[in-house]
């Protein structure tokens, strides 16, 4: 059997409610998150294609990835699932990770978990994520997960889906429609970050300089960003806690 052609998606604008142009503003070494995620990405060696808007303020996104010479698309600001397919078109992906720009500390470790688990399945099924306790971990405000979904699965969702708001959010109509599709989850221990109140994903200002201060803090000390080290950094720093706790109070994910 042919081996499934599996790609990535990058989902980026610039037009964000809490902090516009964040995955573009300079967070470490000149470097913007963007070009972290992207940079961090590669190492999977897998097609990579950054899936923008057709605003003329996103056209700095289709710069960043012409200077990461990746792959890009410019499509409809509010259908972000119709970005996504038409993406699948054209490079003819079975499967696809579904990557947020937003997180710098992205966990290839656990992208290849899922990949690792995808061959073991056969490719076998819809939807492919972590959960931790009872949550779809993409859900959290962890910052460190992806999805793997097949793309048959995706295109079902136009003719499935009776509420055209699931298109902004890819993947949700999938893993909340278990007779439908086939969703698996790798579960990860209650444990797997010291806090709870742990919050790396970046929608806000606040989010953005606290990610910052721990990004360059690891940097510094000759360490990679990893979920070990983010760990340790956290229970060093009193001030931390408190301010990723806040946000998540006022940023709650439904």
């Amino acid at each position: 059997m042919k081996a499934p052609k599996i790609g990535i998606i990058i989902q980026a604008r610039t037009n964000s409610s809490r902090l516009p142009q964040k995955v573009i503003k300079p967070f470490w070494q000149e470097q913007s998150i963007l070009d972290i995620v992207i940079s961090q990405l590669k190492k999977l060696r897998l097609p990579i294609v950054l899936a923008t808007t057709t605003s003329k303020e996103d056209q700095v996104i289709v710069d960043v990835a012409r200077a990461h010479q990746i792959g890009w698309y410019c499509g409809d600001e509010a259908d972000v699932l119709q970005r996504f397919l038409d993406v699948i078109t054209r490079e003819r992906f079975d499967f696809v990770f579904r990557i947020c720009a937003d997180n710098p500390f992205l966990s290839i470790e656990l992208m290849e978990e899922l990949l690792a688990r995808a061959e073991a399945l056969s490719f076998n099924f819809d939807y492919l994520s972590h959960k931790w306790k009872e949550t779809p971990a993409i859900l959290t405000h962890f910052g460190v997960f992806s999805e793997l979904a097949s793309s048959k699965a995706l295109a079902s969702i136009k003719q499935l889906a009776t509420d055209s708001t699931v298109y902004e959010h890819v993947t949700y109509f999938l893993y909340t429609n278990p007779a439908i599709f086939k969703s698996e989850f790798l579960a990860v221990e209650k444990s797997f970050f010291t806090y709870v109140e742990t919050r790396l994903t970046v929608d806000t200002p606040t989010d953005f300089k606290v990610a910052q201060q721990i990004f360059e803090a690891l940097n510094k000390q000759g360490k990679a960003p990893t979920i070990e080290a983010i760990n340790s950094y956290i229970v060093e720093q009193d001030a931390i806690l408190p301010l990723m706790q806040s946000q998540i109070e006022t940023n709650k994910k439904s």
